[in-house]
Parts: C-alpha cells; sequence; structure tokens
C-alpha cells in the first residue's frame, strides 16, 4: 500500500482476512484442550506417588458421584511418616533443643536391630494427651529402600543429645540406701567399698555416672544385700568359669548363688567410658559391653557351681 501496490481498501480487506482466520484457529486449539479435558474424565490421576492395595472397586460396579467407597487405597511410602509419642516430662527439653536444630530419629525393627532407618523430627502436636500423660510426635523418614512400611510396628528412639566421654554401668550395680544412691567398688586388695554416687541419666541397662566413680574401677552388680564396707570378693576369670560350666554348672541347686567369695557377691563389671545414651537411647554402653556382657555370663553360669561352695 505504501508503494501503491494495492489500494487502501484493497489492503484492509486482506488484514480483515487475515485476522478471521487467526481467529479460526484460536477456536480450533480451544476446541482441542476442551477434548482433552473431556477424555481426562475417563481417567482417574492418583495425587500422590505410592503403594496401591487391593481394589475395592471392579471392572463393571456401579459408581456415583460423592460415593462413600473409594475405589482404592494408596499408601504413600516414600517419604513415610512415624508416628509415636513421649512423655510429657519432655516436652521441655524437646521445645528447647528443636529452637538448635533438627532432632535425628531413629526406627528399628525387633527382628533387624542392628540395621536402624535414620529420619528426623518433624511435628510436634498441640496438645498433650490427658488420658496417657504423653505427646505425640512425628519423624519423617525418607525411606528409599522401602524397609518401613505403612501400619507396621517398630521401635523408635528419638536422639536429644550426645554427651561424649560419659562414665557408665550397668544400673543394676547402683544401689539406694539411708545415704542415698551409691555403689560398691572393689578394690586391688579384692575387697568392696562403699561409694556415693551421682546419677546423670539411665537408659536400656546403662547409667550416667555424673559423680563418683572413673574409668577402670571395678563395681559390683549381684549380691549387693551380702555385702558390707571390707567385704572380700573373688572375680572369677571368664574362660575358666566356661569351662567349668559346661559338665557341672547344669547340675547346681537352684540356689541364688554367685561367684565364690567370703560374702557370695558375684562377679563385678568395668566401669567404662563411652556417649551417653543419647544415640539409639542408649548407645553409651557400647564402649563396654563387652566386659559387661561378659561378666552377666560368669554371673549366669556361676551359679550351679556356686550352690557347692563350702
Amino acid at each position: 500500500m505504501e508503494k501503491q501496490y494495492v489500494s487502501r481498501e484493497q489492503y484492509d480487506q486482506i488484514r480483515t482476512n487475515a485476522d478471521a482466520m487467526e481467529s479460526v484457529v484460536d477456536a480450533d486449539k480451544a476446541a482441542l484442550d476442551n477434548a482433552k479435558v473431556q477424555l481426562s474424565y475417563c481417567y482417574i490421576y492418583a495425587p500422590v506417588n505410592g503403594r496401591v492395595g487391593s481394589l475395592l472397586v471392579n471392572e463393571g460396579n456401579l459408581v456415583r458421584i460423592n460415593d462413600g467407597t473409594p475405589l482404592v487405597v494408596i499408601n504413600q511410602v516414600s517419604p513415610l511418616n512415624v508416628t509415636f509419642s513421649v512423655p510429657e516430662n519432655h516436652l521441655a527439653d524437646l521445645q528447647r533443643l528443636m529452637a538448635g536444630g533438627q532432632l535425628k530419629v531413629a526406627a528399628s525393627f525387633p527382628s533387624d536391630e542392628g540395621r536402624p532407618e535414620l529420619g528426623v523430627l518433624e511435628f510436634v502436636d498441640n496438645t498433650v494427651d490427658r488420658a496417657t500423660g504423653t505427646i505425640k510426635l512425628k519423624g519423617v523418614f525418607t525411606n528409599t529402600q522401602r524397609r518401613l512400611w505403612p501400619g507396621q510396628f517398630i521401635n523408635v528412639a528419638l536422639t536429644l543429645s550426645t554427651q561424649a566421654d560419659a562414665v557408665v554401668i550397668p544400673s543394676e550395680a547402683v544401689q539406694v540406701g539411708q545415704e542415698g544412691q551409691h555403689v560398691f567398688v572393689v578394690k586391688p586388695d579384692k575387697t568392696v567399698e562403699v561409694r556415693p554416687v551421682t546419677l546423670g541419666s539411665t537408659n536400656e541397662g546403662v547409667a550416667v555416672i555424673a559423680k563418683g566413680l572413673t574409668a577402670g574401677e571395678q563395681v559390683v552388680r549381684e549380691g549387693q544385700f551380702l555385702l558390707g564396707p571390707g567385704s572380700r570378693v573373688e572375680i572369677k576369670d571368664t574362660t575358666k568359669v566356661v569351662e567349668e560350666s559346661k559338665g557341672q554348672g547344669r547340675r547346681g541347686r537352684g540356689e541364688k548363688g554367685t561367684a565364690e567369695g567370703e560374702s557370695g557377691a558375684s562377679g563385678s563389671a568395668a566401669v567404662g567410658k563411652g556417649k551417653g545414651p543419647g544415640e539409639r537411647g542408649g548407645s553409651g554402653g557400647a564402649a563396654v559391653a563387652g566386659e559387661i556382657s561378659g561378666s552377666r555370663k560368669v554371673a549366669d553360669e556361676s551359679k550351679g557351681e556356686g550352690s557347692r561352695g563350702p
């Protein structure tokens, strides 16, 4: 039109025809989108990724809008929430420690305690259950290997803090008397003395000693009611007790006798140093697990032999 190849009237007509054709294309696109929407109504898409259970409605069943019967139940498996409860007296510690960062949660199975699943604490309920005195918590686990399963019973350990270089002993070694808590410490001359102690925390059979003991000392675990200050005890060698008990331990008289000694006290356990009961609900005992379990074995297998003592 500027070069007068066409008139102004012809230009307007061509422009009007082009705009009309573009409108037809847009209308066709809208019709195509509407057809896609209508087609999507023929399928049901899950809102989450998860594991499908048994079908509740099969082909040929009659279904209605807003029917109360679901077609299928889908449980999200990864990530997965684990719900558990703790006593309300831990609430103050939870709030204080959660302010400093996320707390770790470990989930273990009764059949496989050695491989826990690790997660983080994500939810604390806004009220305490008055009936049970507990508060509900939720831990989130990635569960990439799908070892955790919806509805499964597991053991949960919440790590509040880790106490390094703690002095730990078996909790049964701690006695309560008129002057408070104490233990019987075995001295180098095989006599015992009463030592007052101050307990820290106790978890899964392991007690943290805040004051009163040092690493390397030995304490009596069983038979303390037969002891007094200055009583002499004899600690048997674990290997020797096992060999002697193979043929004789089963013929015991069933009495409460333990390792031989003037007072009949049982074998002792060594005081060890390790991490306190934070990780895995009391992993501090790991540092002395060998010595402690050995002493327990001595006490158990000496019962038959101790009953034959003079």
